[in-house]
């Protein structure tokens, strides 16, 4: 019987054409190509789902897989109590973890222990594994209790080569920008409303929160860094000190995506996603489109000659909505780490925007030649094709999946 990998019927508050499903698909098609039968599971209502797995549970699988245990109906329930999907199959637990796993840390220990009952199966499984995008999330895991053998790395990756793209000079948008911008409070409001009280943690969360902005440290670990030195890490504990690191992390991703975009202020950006009004405020030029389903992203992408993206902290890797829309055929200016200026090179297969530099003068320069931008464009898409697609990273899925043991950690 083939595995199954379950997805969600919201990301973002949408169903129908969704992320989820989309890297799911093309995941479940790489894993095949692999010699690895998955099939994507969604369904339309409760009942529907419930019925399949209740015929499925009983057939012989080798791994079921979900993004942070999330499911179609994650409200199932066996006599009024709430479990796991993962709780119904003999097959081993899969999950992939979509951003930082300090932002699950408490789900994290939860399944752990649910992991370990057989309870509702038919026969015992074996041990969960757990799929992070960068090599130094693992530790706030290991720190969980989980051993570096059932954790395996699996950056996310872009969609199988298609159709030939739009050349930029047809595409009616010149900059877009798809993903959520909060409101970013002032510093006193956030140390306040989070109960980050005295000088020493104060300092913790500054150094923190710099080494999230800087890139030089993983943030968990900065964190766990940082509250040890003022001896409160041991007497936190591990889920509270994930707690700390996750509430700058977000707050240093909505600095970072602010000072980038704020900084681009006097071109026209088009911004698909939930934008505070404060932000709507402070740039003006920008044309407000609203939160969309990730395939109509795609079309806008399709329709744009520059997709703008950030690291939101990663270090070693890039978010999916980077491969994806260099798949389109857009230039892709993104903000630098480590893992860009390895991946690809600067003006010629991406645009680097690298701190301390004017951004706005690149874009309008990449923008003022659209020869030069098309060969950029060109050139970072055969790069995805060729380097970063799913294909090229199910291996390590697939290791940990079949075998249960990760040979990179």
């Amino acid at each position: 019987m083939p595995n199954l990998f379950f997805s969600t019927t919201l990301a973002y508050g949408f169903a129908a054409g969704n992320y989820w499903s989309t890297m799911i698909g093309d995941i479940c098609a790489a894993l095949g190509r692999a010699g690895v039968a998955c099939d994507l599971v969604e369904a339309a209502d409760n009942n529907a789902f419930n019925a399949f797995v209740l015929k499925a549970r009983e057939e012989p699988r080798q791994f079921i897989a979900t993004f942070n245990f999330g499911v179609p109906y994650p409200d199932n329930s066996i006599a009024g109590k709430k479990v796991f999907v993962e709780e119904l199959f003999a097959a081993r637990s899969v999950t992939a973890f979509l951003d930082h796993p300090i932002h699950l840390a408490a789900k994290i220990v939860q399944f752990e222990a649910a992991a370990r009952q057989h309870e509702y199966r038919p026969r015992p499984a074996p041990p969960p594994v757990y799929g992070v995008m960068e090599a130094d999330h693992a530790l706030v895991l290991n720190d969980l209790g989980i051993e570096a053998d059932r954790i395996f790395v699996f950056p996310q990756a872009g969609p199988a080569p298609g159709p030939a793209p739009t050349p930029l000079a047809q595409r009616p948008i010149d900059l877009l920008f798809h993903g959520s911008i909060g409101e970013l409070i002032p510093e006193d409001a956030f140390l306040d409303q989070n109960g980050f009280i005295g000088a020493d943690f104060q300092k913790a969360v500054r150094d923190t929160l710099h080494a999230a902005l800087s890139g030089s440290d993983d943030v968990y670990a900065a964190g766990k860094k940082n509250l040890a030195t003022i001896g409160r890490a041991s007497t936190l504990g591990v889920a509270r000190v994930a707690e700390f690191a996750r509430l700058i992390d977000v707050r240093a991703r909505l600095i970072r995506r602010s000072t980038l975009l704020t900084g681009l202020a006097d071109l026209r950006i088009h911004y698909c996603g939930n934008v505070a009004e404060s932000f709507r405020r402070a740039n003006p030029n920008g044309a407000y489109l609203g939160a969309k389903p990730f395939a109509e992203v795609m079309d806008l992408a399709r329709q744009s000659k520059i997709v703008l993206n950030d690291t939101i902290n990663l270090r070693q890797a890039a978010l999916m909505r980077f491969h994806y829309s260099m798949a389109q055929g857009c230039v892709l200016a993104t903000e630098s780490n480590d893992w860009f200026r390895n991946a690809y090179a600067d003006g010629v297969e991406a645009v680097l925007l690298e701190s301390g530099i004017a951004h706005a003068d690149i874009l309008r320069g990449v923008l003022g030649d659209l020869a030069g931008a098309q060969r950029i464009a060109d050139a970072g898409r055969a790069k995805q094709a060729a380097a970063h697609r799913w294909d090229h990273r199910v291996g390590s899925f697939i290791q940990a999946a079949t075998t249960g043991r990760e040979r990179q950690l």
